[in-house]
């Protein structure tokens, strides 16, 4: 009688029993806290209707999903339990390194025996064609049905191949490699996480990457851009900014994101930097969105040849867009000042709003460059009126202006929502276009004469440029000076472009 080898009793803890329509062995190959991952052959438990039960404790487990691996004739079981089970050990060794003679043990559940059998034998030969897809191990060992699925394990106890198939003719035994799991596992989460991002299912996607991570400790460029773009899907632009970064140097659709958001944030030197990496990496494919940031942020910049030449690239590589339509749109209101086109492509751009982007990663993406890109235009462009601040038409304010003091300066908002009107006596009034009442009024400011005023790129602060030198900055909403500036010079003009070196 065979002699059992010392490592059974430590090695049999990590089996599980499978039975159902098949009979079959697993093993337990890694741990979440309370999730446990074993690993099968797939034709075990292609039908789904199953058991598992578990050696250490004899425990009927509660299956959780099961998760095909693909290309190979394996899978995992995921199953939960509050008991502490412990993986199997896995031979970090590739199996070319399985010598032919080596010795080898099979250890499994035979039909009709609920005790693990632990048979062994020589290695045959290796690197040849497997039933299981790709080439394996064999070897002469006489296992039984009930053993698929089984750790073919070395003399030392470690796992070095899956035993997939009953002795052929021969009586040789075939075993698909571990390293087949160490290669193929992780693309189960990797493809389920893609499937949950394109389903908007962004905290699932999260959970599969992050079991990635701690589970098989791999962390490859297409985890990091899943990650960051689900972050961003959540709206959490810190994570997601530092997940893209870390591959962004080198990869098209973190370089994208970073893009994305820093347009949205008001970063326009860092959009184009990294809008202008996307469309080098990947111009056919993202270089309708990265020229679209692109030439936005040109816009906000002033930039408006070089935003000439981003739109145009973007109108030729995706046309069909709502994003690429409200760039079209704002380029032609901002910088060729025709509202009858703007408004032509902004009717385009609410046509396909609703429309679904095939590329996942940039239907993540694509609604909030929408929502920012909208307000480059005024709120009346697609109504039929011509989008002008002051339409043709006799135009009053609410609350008129005061024009027994002179009107000295007036500026409007980057998104030709506000308007403000300094006057002669030092006093600065906001007004909101829409409902044409005062948003604030700043009075008293100074004695001497305002020079000039600006919005931020924002709207959200004003400045008041005055002929003693001074320059201030106030919140418009409250009132409250926040920046004030001296000796700036004699009758400083500010503008949009001197705006967004103070707040960028």
């Amino acid at each position: 009688m065979a002699q059992t080898p010392p490592f059974y009793e430590r090695t049999r803890e990590s089996l599980v029993l499978i039975q159902g329509t098949r009979r079959g062995t697993g093993f337990i190959v890694a741990r979440d806290n309370n999730t446990y991952y074993a690993l099968t052959a797939g034709h075990v438990v292609r039908d789904g209707r199953f058991q598992v039960r578990t050696e250490a404790g004899r425990e009927t487990v509660s299956v959780q999903e099961v998760l095909p691996i693909p290309g190979v004739d394996l899978a995992l079981i995921q199953f939960t339990s509050n008991r502490d089970y412990r993986p199997l050990e896995l031979s970090t060794r590739n199996a070319e390194t399985v010598v032919v003679t080596n010795q080898v043990f099979v250890l499994g559940y035979s039909e009709g025996s609920d005790t693990p059998q632990i048979p062994g034998g020589g290695v045959t030969s290796r690197d040849r064609p497997t039933s299981g897809s790709g080439t394996g191990i064999f070897y002469s060992v006489n296992t039984a049905g009930g053993m698929s699925g089984s750790p073919v394990l070395t003399d030392r106890g470690q796992v070095v191949g899956i035993h997939i198939g009953l002795p052929t003719a021969n009586n040789f035994g075939e075993a698909i490699p571990i390293e087949k799991y160490f290669e193929l596992a992780p693309q189960v989460f990797t493809q389920a996480a893609r499937r949950n991002l394109a389903e908007r299912q962004f905290e699932q996607a999260i959970a599969s990457l992050e079991t990635v991570r701690r589970v098989f400790k791999e962390d490859q460029p297409e985890t990091m851009m899943i990650l960051a773009y689900s972050y961003f899907g959540l709206g959490d632009t810190s994570r997601a900014r530092q997940e893209a970064g870390r591959i962004s140097s080198t990869n098209a659709n973190a370089s994208l994101l970073l893009a994305a958001i820093d347009y949205i944030e008001g970063n326009y030197p860092r959009a184009i930097e990294n809008a202008t990496r996307a469309a080098d990496f990947d111009r056919a494919n993202l270089g309708g969105y990265a020229f679209s940031i692109l030439g936005l942020s040109q816009i906000a910049t002033q930039s408006n040849d070089s935003a000439r030449n981003s739109i145009q690239n973007a109108s030729g590589i995706l046309r069909e867009d709502a994003f690429v339509y409200l760039a079209n749109s704002c380029f032609k209101h901002k910088v060729l000042l025709d509202n009858d086109r703007a408004r032509s492509d902004f009717i385009n751009a609410d046509r396909l709003s609703g429309q679904r982007v095939t590329n996942p990663f940039l239907a993540v993406i694509s609604p909030k460059l929408q929502e920012t890109a909208r307000a480059c235009l005024p709120p009346n462009i697609g109504n039929g009126s011509d989008g002008n601040i002051l339409p043709n038409r006799p135009y009053k304010l609410n609350e008129p202006i005061n024009l027994s003091i002179s009107v000295v300066t007036l500026a409007v908002s980057n998104d030709s929502r506000l308007v403000a009107v300094g006057l002669l006596d030092g006093s600065v009034s906001v007004y909101d276009v829409r409902t044409r009442g005062k948003v604030a009024s700043f009075s008293g400011q100074s004695s001497s004469i305002i020079s000039s005023l600006a919005f931020s790129p924002n709207g959200q602060d004003i400045a008041v440029a005055l002929s003693n030198g001074q320059l201030k900055v106030f919140n418009v909403q409250s009132g409250v000076e926040k920046y004030g500036y001296a000796n700036v010079g004699d009758f400083p003009k500010v503008s949009l472009a001197t705006m967004a070196d103070y707040f960028l």
